[in-house]
């Protein structure tokens, strides 16, 4: 009901209440929760199950109001914290989009209730207190180092077609920085220095 009301509000057809006689802009590109890999952001027994049900009702409303309007899976934290409650970021993407980790690929999982629906995959590659090239302890959280894996999960999504939504699914980053210190001193680099990690991830990420 909310997500349908937002998407009514901000349809370009909604009358805005402050000026009288003109509407509020449409809004087209809706992203679906944030970091939901994370329990401060969404907090459930079955954390994949829960997100699938919220992503794919909304998903219908979103739609529902507009059929051109732009689904974005809610982009996942880089690193998960706090296990159990918090799940790695390709643990839950490729969870949630019906495949398991093989090795450094991903195959068809045995059972998988329904398929996600979803227009844009995006995530949040933020690589504290490390270099653009420093891959992450665990294999299944996601850094620049391996962002390359993203793709090969959504591409794979998209061969086996065990995702909702379009056939192809693009990828965006939707949140990234890199801390400077000042003001941060436990994860922040020197200016100068963060300056040129940002260039390179640009670099890395456009390679995708």
């Amino acid at each position: 009901q909310f997500v349908h009301a937002a998407a009514a509000r901000y349809s370009g057809q909604f009358a805005d209440p402050a000026q009288p006689g003109t509407f509020l802009p449409r809004v087209s590109y809706w992203e679906l929760w944030n970091e939901e890999n994370l329990p401060i952001y969404l907090a459930a027994p079955d954390l994949v199950g829960e997100y699938r049900a919220l992503l794919n009702s909304g998903y219908q409303e979103v739609k529902a109001i507009h059929s051109d309007n732009v689904v974005v899976l809610g982009g996942f934290a880089p690193v998960s914290f706090l296990p159990p409650y918090s799940l790695p970021a390709l643990s839950f993407a490729a969870r949630l989009l019906c495949l398991q980790r093989v090795g450094n690929s991903f195959r068809s999982a045995r059972s998988c209730p329904t398929k996600a629906d979803f227009d844009v995959f995006a995530y949040h590659p933020y690589s504290l207190a490390a270099t653009p090239t420093k891959p992450p302890y665990n294999r299944n959280d996601v850094l620049l180092a391996n962002t390359g894996e993203v793709a090969t999960l959504v591409q794979t999504a998209d061969r086996l077609h065990t995702a909702g939504g379009p056939s192809r699914h693009p990828i965006w980053v939707t949140e990234f920085a890199w801390f400077t210190n000042p003001p941060n001193k436990a994860v922040g680099d020197r200016p100068a220095t963060a300056a040129r990690y940002i260039a390179y991830s640009m670099y890395e990420l456009s390679s995708w």
